[in-house]
C-alpha cells in the first residue's frame, strides 16, 4: 500500500485511559498516569458523531496496540483478531512466533474496545471513493470466519478495513484477486486510470499519449494513444488500485470469452487524442470491452447486418435486428398510443407493429450494444434468410405478450429461428421461486415452456417463410 495509507495512523501511548469531564464540547480521554495524554493529533480531530455509522472505520487500542475495525451496525464491528488467546505482556515477544494466525470476527464494539479509547477515522475518504454501503457490508459478512497468517497485526488490520471500505488491493491474502474481464481502477496522482484484466497478471488498457513538439510541456496538442497489453504491476506502478466493475448492476457484462476476444482485437489500435481527453477515454474504452456499450468513440465496433441490438430502457431491455445503412427492424408499439416506443402501449392494446427505423431514432439516448447472446449455443441463420424474413415482416401487426411474444422473441426468432426471451424466462423463474407457478422439469438456460409457446405464436404471426 502506498505511503498515503500511512497518513491515517495515530501513535497511542500504551496506557490505560479514563474519561474526565472538561469544558470543551466533547470529552477528552486522558491517561490515568499523571501527565500522559492522547497524542495531540487525536485531540485536534473535529467533533465526531456520538455513534459510528455503518461502514465507518473504527480506530482503537487492542492488546496494547493500535487496531482497526469496520462498524457494521447495531453495535457490531467486523475486524481481524488473534486466533489464539494468549497473555500479552512480558512473554509477547517469545509467544508471537507460535501465534501468528488471525481470524475475521464479528463482535460487539463494546466487547472489542472494552475501556480503551476509540474514534471514527475514515481517513482515506478524501482520496478514494468508498464502495456502496451494501457492497461494504456484504463483503464484510463474507469474510467473517476467514483465517489468515500475518507478521504485523496492526498493519494487516488496517489494510483489511481499508479493503472492506474502499476495495483497495494490497499484497495481503484477504484481497480477492482480479478475474478475467474485471475492470481495474488505478489511482494515479490527480486522476484515475482504467484497465481491463486479461489473466496471468496482464491487463489491456489505453496507454497515455506521449506529447511531442515544442508545446509538449502543455500536453494540449493531440498525440497518439495506443491500446497496449502490459503487466498489471507495470501499469499500477506502486499506485493504489482496485477491482471496480461499476456498472454490473445496470448492464450485464458480456461473456468472458467475448471480452477476451474483443481485447485481443483491440491491442495495437491507435487513437489521436489530447491528454486531458485521455483521462476519460481510458475508462470509456475499458467499459466498452466489458459491457459492449456502443458510443461514438473510434474504438467501438459498428453493428453488422443481422446483429441483434439490445437497448437499455428504464426497467427493461428493448431489442431490434440491425438491417444495414443505419436502420433496424423491430417489434414496436404503435405510435398513436401513449407516445412512441412505450412498452405499456403494446401491453395495453395487446398488439405491436414491425417497424423499420433509423437506429439513432430507436436509441432515444439510451445505452445500447450488439448482443448476439445465443451464438454460443445456436448457429445464426444465413444472412439472406434473416434479412428476407425481417423485411417481409415490416408493417405487420402482431399479437403482443410479455411472456410469449415480445420484441426479444421477435429478434431471436429472426436470427436463430428460436423465439426466446431472457427477460421472460427470468420473470417465470421469479414466479416459480414465489410458488406462483410450477415450471419444474425445465432445465438449462432456455425455458422450454416459453420456447414452445413462443414458436407457436411465431407460426401464428407468420414471421418466417415456410412457417405453417
Amino acid at each position: 500500500m502506498s505511503q498515503r495509507l500511512e497518513s491515517g495512523r495515530s501513535n497511542f501511548k500504551q496506557v490505560t485511559y479514563r474519561k474526565v469531564k472538561v469544558k470543551q464540547k466533547s470529552d477528552i480521554k486522558v491517561g490515568s498516569q499523571t501527565g500522559q495524554r492522547i497524542p495531540p493529533e487525536f485531540l485536534k480531530m473535529p467533533p465526531l458523531p456520538k455513534e459510528p455509522q455503518p461502514g465507518d472505520l473504527i480506530e482503537f487500542t487492542y492488546n496494547n496496540s493500535l487496531h482497526w475495525a469496520l462498524y457494521e451496525g447495531n453495535g457490531y464491528v467486523v475486524h481481524l483478531a488473534l486466533k489464539c488467546d494468549i497473555s500479552w505482556g512480558e512473554f509477547f515477544s517469545n509467544m508471537v512466533k507460535w501465534c501468528n494466525k488471525g481470524v475475521v470476527k464479528r463482535e460487539l464494539l463494546k466487547d472489542v474496545v472494552k475501556k480503551n479509547p476509540y474514534r471514527v477515522n475514515n481517513f482515506l475518504d478524501s482520496q478514494y471513493p468508498q464502495w456502496s454501503l451494501n457492497k461494504i457490508l456484504s463483503t464484510a459478512k463474507r469474510k467473517v470466519g476467514e483465517e489468515m497468517e500475518y507478521s504485523d497485526l496492526r498493519k494487516i488490520s488496517r489494510c483489511f478495513v481499508i479493503y472492506l471500505r474502499y476495495g483497495l488491493i494490497c499484497k495481503e491474502q484477504f484481497c480477492e484477486l482480479p478475474k478475467s474481464g474485471d475492470l481495474i481502477e488505478i489511482f494515479y496522482k490527480g486522476h484515475q486510470h482504467w484497465a481491463i484484466f486479461e489473466g496471468n497478471d496482464y491487463v489491456v488498457h489505453l496507454a497515455p499519449p506521449k506529447p511531442t513538439g515544442l508545446l509538449s510541456m502543455f500536453w494540449s496538442q493531440k498525440s497518439t494513444a495506443v491500446v497496449q497489453r502490459a503487466l498489471l504491476k507495470d501499469v499500477v506502478n506502486n499506485h493504489s488500485h482496485r477491482v471496480n466493475n461499476h456498472s454490473d448492476d445496470t448492464f450485464p457484462p458480456l461473456p468472458v470469452n467475448k471480452i477476451l476476444s474483443a481485447m485481443k482485437k483491440k491491442i495495437g489500435q491507435e487513437m489521436r487524442i489530447e491528454f486531458s481527453a485521455w483521462k476519460t477515454k481510458c475508462e470509456v474504452f475499458a467499459t466498452y470491452l466489458r459491457y459492449g456499450l456502443i458510443t461514438k468513440e473510434p474504438f467501438c465496433d459498428t453493428p453488422k447486418s443481422g446483429d441483434m441490438i439490445e437497448f437499455f430502457r428504464t426497467g427493461y431491455q428493448h431489442w431490434a435486428l440491425y438491417e444495414e445503412d443505419g436502420y433496424v427492424i423491430h417489434l414496436a408499439p404503435p405510435d398513436d398510443f401513449l407516445g412512441k416506443q412505450h412498452i405499456i402501449s403494446s401491453v395495453a392494446l395487446g398488439f405491436a407493429v414491425v417497424k423499420r427505423q433509423p437506429l439513432k431514432e430507436v436509441v432515444q439516448g439510451c445505452p445500447y450494444r450488439v448482443n448476439n447472446y445465443l451464438d454460443g449455443c445456436h448457429s445464426p441463420r444465413l444472412l439472406k434468410d434473416i434479412l428476407r424474413d425481417a423485411k417481409n415482416s415490416i408493417g405487420k401487426k402482431m399479437d403482443y405478450s410479455l411472456l410469449h411474444w415480445n420484441c426479444e422473441h421477435f429478434a431471436t426468432y429472426l436470427r436463430y429461428k428460436i423465439a426466446y426471451s431472457v427477460q421472460a424466462d427470468n420473470f417465470l423463474r421469479v414466479l416459480q421461486n414465489k410458488k406462483m407457478i410450477d415450471i419444474s422439469g425445465i432445465e438449462g438456460p432456455v425455458c422450454e415452456e416459453v420456447v414452445k409457446k413462443s414458436a407457436k405464436a411465431c407460426r401464428i404471426q407468420g414471421v418466417c417463410a415456410g412457417c405453417g
